[in-house]
């Protein structure tokens, strides 16, 4: 597998995802938001714990001063779920969309090129082949699609966490950063052909 095939693979995708920028850009907004959303739970939870724990051994913080600190972190942990539950769904609404539509732009383009193909094309190519093709180009074109932009927001996510662990105990944040790169090794592992 050379890297001149993977960028013709790369510029053919690009070709037939250039319809859907916009839609792509808004997946990749939605995407970050989502990463930095629920990159903050664990923070936020971690945080509401601490305070209850505080304030089970008499300690008791204020956000301002009215208002106890343990009430404002669940607040914040109720608004960031809110957010970012609804990021995921529109997130995954549109996700599907953008998949159903590459997949059947593709189906349309080659079955049109067929269609306009002189008949003596039609002669030396097995039609059965050629619609079978059709078809798994669209649907590998629209799984790729699906895999990034499934996959990036929860990396960034990752990030995001670890960057957070290392602002609390630079221990933690190694321990998690060995935990993932051992998960992408053995990821790779399973992934890869034999």
């Amino acid at each position: 597998f050379h890297m001149s095939e993977m960028r013709k693979g790369l510029r053919a995708i690009w070709r037939h995802v250039q319809p859907f920028k916009r839609k792509l850009v808004i997946l990749v907004v939605l995407g970050v938001a989502s990463a930095i959303t629920n990159g903050f739970v664990p923070y936020v939870t971690g945080r509401f714990f601490d305070t209850l724990i505080q304030l089970s051994q008499g300690k008791y913080t204020l956000a301002t001063s009215t208002l106890p600190l343990w009430s404002v972190l669940l607040g914040i942990w109720v608004l960031i779920q809110l957010i970012a539950n609804n990021v995921d769904w529109v997130m995954d609404r549109l996700n599907r969309r953008v998949d159903t539509e590459v997949h059947f732009n593709i189906q349309v383009q080659g079955f049109s090129h067929l269609l306009r193909a002189p008949l003596k094309y039609h002669k030396n190519v097995h039609i059965n082949g050629a619609l079978h093709k059709i078809s798994t180009t669209g649907w590998r074109v629209s799984a790729i699609i699906r895999t990034v932009t499934n996959v990036a927001p929860q990396f960034l996510s990752i990030v995001i966490g670890i960057i957070l662990a290392a602002s609390i105990n630079y221990f933690l944040a190694s321990i998690l950063v060995v935990g993932v790169l051992l998960y992408v090794v053995l990821l790779i592992k399973i992934l890869s052909p034999i």
